[in-house]
């Protein structure tokens, strides 16, 4: 079974763009997967079934797509996690997972060789990066 499970996540990068912020680790919030409810949020068959080990099912909020992915943020199953889940057009599933200053993602199909970028509200979008939603970016 083909799985992303050799994702390239870090959250390094993001985690000292918080620390160098100044902002609390406490309290850091998620505009994606805080809001209500919306159709389209639960995660397709393929991806519940590739990764009910490592993210909070219910959690799924849909936020976009970036060339053939389709994505969803999820919370992970360890406390403060975040995931980035990905899905592409054939089903495959994968995710990345990071603390609460996100999670960066490469390789598996992003367009043009990038990285998805998983920040907490309240930083500034990185330069040059495209925008997926209020907390996802493509750089």
């Amino acid at each position: 079974m083909a799985t992303w499970r050799r994702l390239g996540a870090i959250g390094g990068t993001t985690m000292a763009a918080v620390a160098l912020a100044g902002c609390s680790m406490a309290g850091v919030g998620f505009s994606d997967l805080d809001r209500a409810v919306r159709a389209g949020d639960e995660l397709p068959s393929s991806a519940q079934a590739t990764l009910q080990d490592s993210v909070d099912l219910s959690s799924s909020r849909y936020v976009g797509e970036d060339g053939d992915l389709r994505l969803w943020l999820a919370r992970g199953l360890t406390p403060d996690s975040v995931c980035l889940v990905m899905v592409s057009l054939n089903g495959e599933a994968g995710s990345g997972c990071g603390g609460p200053g996100g999670v960066a993602v490469g390789g598996m199909g992003i367009e043009g060789g990038a990285e998805l970028v998983v920040q907490p509200d309240g930083l500034p979008v990185p330069a040059g990066a495209v925008v997926i939603s209020e907390n996802v970016h493509r750089i």
